[in-house]
């Protein structure tokens, strides 16, 4: 049942609105970084946040476009793995961000 989900049409849609709202919202916070970097440092983890959850979400829908297809699920482990890359980046940043 949630596999037909994915490969939905439905999914697709919200797929592309929740990309569309992160990367306006990253965009947003890297122009705040870019003006001035120290004041806006707390700005960094929710950058990298912003990116982990585009990855996983379109880690979801290769998923689901490839599980019709057998034997096309490496490019969404690569995927999830780059995903994992960004999210430990992500608690790099708050760490240090909070010891500072």
């Amino acid at each position: 049942m949630f596999l037909k989900f994915i490969s939905s049409r439905k999914f697709q849609t919200i797929t592309d609105f929740i990309h569309i709202i992160i990367c306006v919202l990253i965009v947003a916070l890297s122009i705040f970084v870019f003006v001035s970097p120290l004041k806006h440092e707390y700005c960094y983890p929710i950058i990298f946040l912003g990116a982990t959850i585009l990855d996983f979400v379109s880690a979801i829908a290769k998923y689901g476009n490839s599980y019709k297809s057998h034997g096309h699920t490496l490019p969404v482990f690569i995927q999830v793995f780059f995903g994992v890359v960004l999210l430990v980046i992500t608690f790099l940043s708050i760490v240090s961000i909070w010891r500072a």
